[in-house]
């Protein structure tokens, strides 16, 4: 019983988020995009680190 309440509560959840997502979707993959840069940043200076 408290697995199904959890499944409801996380679904509500997801529902919340999402009409959120829709909202400030440019905010959203924004964020995204500066995530990518960072890691790939990250993925450079890691292979570059490697290299040397």
């Amino acid at each position: 019983m408290l697995l199904v309440e959890f499944i409801h509560y996380g679904v509500l959840q997801m529902q919340r988020l999402y009409s959120l997502a829709k909202k400030t979707l440019f905010e959203m993959t924004t964020v995204l995009a500066v995530m990518a840069a960072v890691a790939s940043v990250m993925a450079l200076a890691i292979l570059s680190a490697l290299t040397f």
